[in-house]
This record gives structure tokens, sequence and C-alpha cells, in this order.
């Protein structure tokens, strides 16, 4: 999935539309070619965090159409050959600030935001919400700042090992942050 972004050859024009591509069935590799449109995010954005997670897209911080910081979240639901459902973006599902330019990683039914611009400075705080069966993000964000995350520019890194539905991953295939 490619939601949102720029539009091309426009510097700071986000955009709403979003593309997917199926995986081919046989090998499971996605095509360079072939890309569709889905459903529209509700607003535009970039400078955003797109993760997938539990059978759903999502949809986190970034700039919208007035290039303004956001605290959304959205979220659609994937169908069958990658259609998405209507986006939701409830008020009872916003990030603690507005933050855009953040990494991000969805492992082990959590969402992990790192990082990021938060107006003219850098952040360094990590924001988690827990999937729950029920919610399709936690009401309630925790919050945790680690003191070794230094200010700067960061990759997050993960391993496809709790995609494969292992439950408990060995130390070498857990995200890590990298500065």
């Amino acid at each position: 999935y490619i939601p949102g972004g720029n539009r091309p050859g426009c510097a700071n024009a986000p955009q709403n539309t979003v593309f997917h591509a199926a995986p081919d069935p046989v090998s499971g590799h996605v095509p360079l070619t072939g890309w569709v449109e889905t459903t529209l995010l509700p607003a535009s954005r970039q400078s955003h965090v797109a993760l997938a997670a539990r059978g759903r897209v999502y949809v986190l911080g970034g700039q919208n159409g007035a290039l303004a910081a956001s605290a959304g979240v959205a979220f659609a639901a994937a169908g069958p050959e990658g259609k998405l459902g209507a986006w939701t973006e409830d008020a009872r599902f916003r990030l603690p600030k507005a933050l855009m330019l953040a990494e991000g990683v969805a492992w082990q039914d959590r969402l992990y935001l790192i990082g990021g611009a938060v107006g003219a400075g850098a952040s360094r705080e990590v924001f988690v919400s827990e999937l729950s069966p029920g919610e399709p993000v936690a009401a309630a964000t925790a919050t945790f700042t680690p003191a070794a995350l230094a200010e700067g520019t960061h990759r997050v890194m993960a391993s496809a090992a709790d995609r494969a539905g292992k439950a408990d991953p060995s130390p070498d295939v857990r995200p890590h942050v990298n500065g």
C-alpha cells in the first residue's frame, strides 16, 4: 500500500490517493507494475507513517493539506485482493501530539511511532499503541522516552518473524532503532 504523499512534480502538495498491488498468488512477490487506486484517505497527508497490522492499514501523523503537523490516526480494513474498506479517523484514536517525519513499525500487536518532528524541533519520544481484538487501536496511547535515543536521523529495522507468526522472536529479529 502507498497512502498519500506528495503529488509528482509538486513540492508540499499532500494527496489523499492510495495505491495497492496484489501479490502474485504463487510467489508472493508484489509486482513493480499494475498498481491501482483504492479507497481514498479521508484527508490529504504527507510525511506520515503508514503501517499494516492485523488486516488493517494505518496512517499516523504527518502533514495535512494545509501543511500543518497532524495528530490524526486513520485506518482501513484490507479486503479481498487488496482493496481497502472505508477509512476511519476517530477522535478517540489520536497521537498525543501532532507529529511528522517519524518512523514506525508494527510488531507483536503494537504500533510504534519513533522520533519525528514537532514544529521546528525533533522529537525523542516513542509512542506505542496496543492493538486489541475489539478495537483497531487502544484508546489510550502510552508514551515513553528512552534516554538512549539521541536526536537526529534514525531508521527502524524489523524482521518478518512476527509476520510469520513466531510468538517469541529471538533477539536478532527484534525491531531496533539504528542512529
